[in-house]
């Protein structure tokens, strides 16, 4: 966790693909108790990324102000796909390095079940860059598997999502390739799977920082840690 910025979860997950240390075995959640009581030496609440303290709560607006954008809307997303039995279902958004408009930005999306992560680098945070990275996506893929392994997305109501006919659309032809729901207005705890990857994300790329001056190959590093 000091040394290569692995979360909890990546921690486990290092240990499950390429064997533990020892016999002892512990889930997620048993390292974050150890963490927060100080079981293991020289690692603190101050080594995660919110260093120990909770989020603070904000309420959601239930409206969406683009009424063309309403029967997109979480509230309308089948039921099954909150239980996380099914893979498939993905949350996504983009990670902003510095503050100059039209620089490159990173699309994460993070798969609910399995917590899988892809991240893409984005000339620009617009609503073409994001549509031009699904189709690319689905032609390295192909259209079938695409629609597999992509069956529904979620957003937040960032301008760059709001192209939604063309997120869903083919590339190859009239049919959807998935289908996209929005959560509800300023209420990140409706995508919180993305959220939590993407705070892990800016561990290695702070506010701040451009995007542009990390290569794929380190961004692929970095999608691997979450």
């Amino acid at each position: 966790m000091k040394e290569h910025n692995y979360s909890p979860y990546a921690v486990i997950a290092e240990f499950n693909n390429n064997g533990w240390p020892t016999e002892t075995r512990i889930c997620e959640k048993t390292l974050y108790i150890y963490i927060y009581e100080g079981v293991i030496p020289g690692v603190s609440e101050e080594d995660l990324q919110m260093k120990g303290k909770g989020r603070k709560q904000v309420k959601c607006k239930r409206n969406h102000k683009n009424a063309a954008l309403a029967p997109k809307s979480i509230a309308y997303r089948p039921k099954r796909i909150s239980t996380r039995e099914e893979f498939g279902h993905w949350e996504g958004d983009t990670v902003v390095g510095g503050k100059c408009k039209g620089s490159e930005c990173l699309l994460t999306i993070t798969e609910r079940k399995t917590r899988a992560e892809i991240a893409r680098k984005l000339p620009d945070k617009s609503a073409k860059s994001v549509v031009h990275a699904f189709e690319t996506i689905e032609r390295e893929l192909g259209t079938g598997n695409f629609k597999r392994l992509f069956k529904s997305i979620t957003f937040d109501n960032g301008t760059e999502f709001q192209d939604i006919s063309g997120i869903e659309k083919s590339a190859f032809g009239k049919k959807n390739k998935t289908t996209i729901y929005l959560t509800h207005p300023y209420c990140a705890s409706e995508r919180n799977t993305n959220e939590r990857h993407n705070e892990i994300i800016r561990r290695f790329i702070p506010k701040g920082c451009l995007v542009k001056e990390y290569s794929k190959s380190r961004i692929k590093n970095i999608q691997r840690t979450g």
